[in-house]
């Protein structure tokens, strides 16, 4: 799911990136208008699990090269087991290294730093629900859902949502 965009070629533009396989792909403008999302394209085989489309991720950072880059930082959690660890580890890997070869900046940022900043005054209990709130009242016009047969929001748009918005607010004034 890959949507069209244009981007005027001085303009700022700021991205969130939350690298899990069920992760996505936000970029706003320097008004913070969506410009661009895309839930983390994967290639699905009825034989074995998704792995990431490598190819179709490159292509959406060369052919929109945004200003600045926010990855969320792989974390270990000990309910999803090493292989999931293992797999946001390769993709967060693999981002840094695309960003870099295509000259991009970035930052690796931890979920806390910027889950702090964005739910201000907003309960901390459920940060996916939180990310869902936030995105859903900041953004009521956008449908948040991976697919238009999905019944639930995709958090994985919203935190890449959030993430983009806190690049925003960290890189609004910065140099391009």
């Amino acid at each position: 799911m890959v949507n069209k965009f244009r981007v005027e070629a001085k303009e700022k533009t700021f991205c969130g990136i939350d690298p899990g396989k069920s992760g996505a792909i936000v970029i706003l403008n320097a008004n913070q208008e969506i410009i661009f999302k895309s839930v983390m394209p994967v290639l699905k085989s009825k034989k074995s699990k998704p792995e990431y489309d490598i190819q179709s991720i490159i292509k959406i950072f060369r052919d929109i090269q945004p200003t600045f880059n926010y990855v969320e930082k792989a974390m270990l959690i000990p309910v999803s087991g090493k292989s999931a660890y293992y797999g946001n580890g390769f993709i967060n890997g693999g981002l840094q290294f695309m960003l870099a070869t295509l000259n991009l900046k970035y930052d690796i940022i931890s979920p806390k730093r910027w889950q702090r900043n964005t739910f201000e005054g907003m309960p901390k209990a459920d940060t996916k629900q939180s990310s869902i709130l936030y995105a859903k009242r900041m953004q009521p016009k956008i449908d948040w859902r991976a697919t238009e047969r999905c019944k639930k929001d995709h958090d994985g748009l919203t935190d890449a949502y959030c993430l983009a918005v806190y690049c925003w607010k960290c890189n609004k004034d910065g140099e391009r």
